[in-house]
């Protein structure tokens, strides 16, 4: 690794924790020990973990509002650990919002590789900030709106949306240029491979599928906003 990466572990679990804790320490990870409960998301907002180990909590309806509160604050990758006994699927919401599974009894080695692939895909070989392209993060977090691109789901006032292939291709980009105009040639070459001719309007057609989806509201659109002759932009503060 060219950074210590810093790994949270969360759960109510004190020997599981005591152990991975010095098992990732030896591997050289700085790891950090919490407990589930109030207060946890200022912790994980202060102490900025690259990487989160929740080990799953006995309710769902729990885990589902755990894991909202944290993504409030944490955009970074999260492994869940799991019973083996646990013959309950997994909510829908709690699938969106991790990016791994390791089930318990915890093989070490087997989730010390699930971090590294989830670290590199995150961050790069080179351990860069994640920040520094949001164009190529796996999750993007916007207030209320929830982009997941490994599971290709989205997430919105915690209720997943449906969209088309196209729809979510064309929200992923939008998104991952935040604050940027992006013009419907640019759209067009990055979604179909070929210019704009300037009569195709299936762009403006997704556009407004989205916006209907995701509650833009009709004349005021202030989420995914036209900017006349030059093309849309993603408003990144407006999905609180």
């Amino acid at each position: 690794m060219d950074r210590t990466f810093r790994v949270m572990l969360l759960g109510e679990n004190q020997r599981l924790s005591n152990f991975l804790t010095d098992y990732l320490h030896r591997h050289g990870y700085e790891t950090m020990a919490a407990l589930q409960e109030p207060g946890i998301c200022a912790a994980v907002a202060c102490d900025k973990p690259d990487l989160m180990i929740i080990d799953s909590t006995p309710s769902a309806t729990d885990a589902d509002t755990l894991f909202h509160d944290i993504r409030t604050v944490y955009q970074g990758p999260v492994i869940v650990l799991t019973e083996p006994t646990d013959t309950q699927p997994m909510q829908d919401d709690t699938t969106l919002l991790s990016d791994a599974y390791v089930s318990k009894p915890i093989e070490p080695h087997t989730l010390l590789a699930r971090m590294r692939t989830l670290l590199k895909r995150f961050y790069g070989s080179r351990g860069s900030d994640l920040s520094a392209d949001m164009a190529k993060r796996p999750i993007l977090h916007f207030g209320r709106l929830l982009i997941n691109r490994p599971s290709r789901k989205v997430m919105f006032q915690k209720k997943t949306i449906p969209l088309s292939s196209t729809e979510f291709d064309l929200l992923t980009l939008l998104a991952g240029h935040a604050g940027t105009i992006l013009d419907r040639d640019t759209i067009n070459r990055r979604l179909r491979g070929i210019p704009y001719d300037g009569i195709d309007r299936s762009i403006d057609v997704s556009v407004s599928r989205l916006r209907k989806k995701l509650g833009d509201q009709k004349g005021h659109h202030s989420r995914i906003k036209t900017v006349w002759g030059k093309g849309y932009l993603f408003v990144p503060d407006a999905w609180e």
